[in-house]
């Protein structure tokens, strides 16, 4: 079996509890990402659509470094807090993935906060900061 590699971008948000994204058996697994912008550490201001191309953005960087790219994504996962929310995030995945196979339908389901796996530091961040998005990609 192969071991796991670990991928570590310096363009990805970084975190002390988990690994941007891990390479395993010709497969990347991304971990989940906001709309958050790694330099910063602030989460996107504005709509929903600009905090999805943020993600996409992140787990762009991500893939690239492990070798990989939005183009070789085979699933995708997308969490929201509001259904009301997923045409303006279906528009930024649109815009993001003109290029790039599109995978099935991705997941999407309704989060609370109580529901949410994100860190505790994240909790005093308003609702549309749960949004999180994690994929599948094949390496080249």
């Amino acid at each position: 079996m192969a071991p796991k590699q670990p991928v570590v971008s310096e363009k990805g948000i970084k975190s002390p509890l988990f690994s941007q994204a891990i390479i395993h058996n010709g497969t990347v697994y991304v971990s989940g990402t906001v709309g958050m912008v790694p330099s910063t550490g602030k989460i996107v201001g504005g709509s929903v659509e600009d905090r999805t191309r943020q993600a996409l953005e992140n787990i762009k960087n991500v893939l690239e470094e492990a070798g990989s790219s939005l183009q070789n994504i085979v699933k995708i996962n997308i969490f929201l807090t509001d259904m009301a929310d997923y045409a303006a995030m279906n528009k930024a995945c649109a815009y993001s993935s003109s290029s790039c196979y599109k995978p099935e339908p991705a997941t999407f389901h309704r989060l609370t906060r109580e529901q949410s796996s994100i860190s505790s530091q994240t909790q005093s961040r308003p609702d549309h900061a749960f949004a999180s998005r994690s994929c599948l990609a094949r390496l080249m």
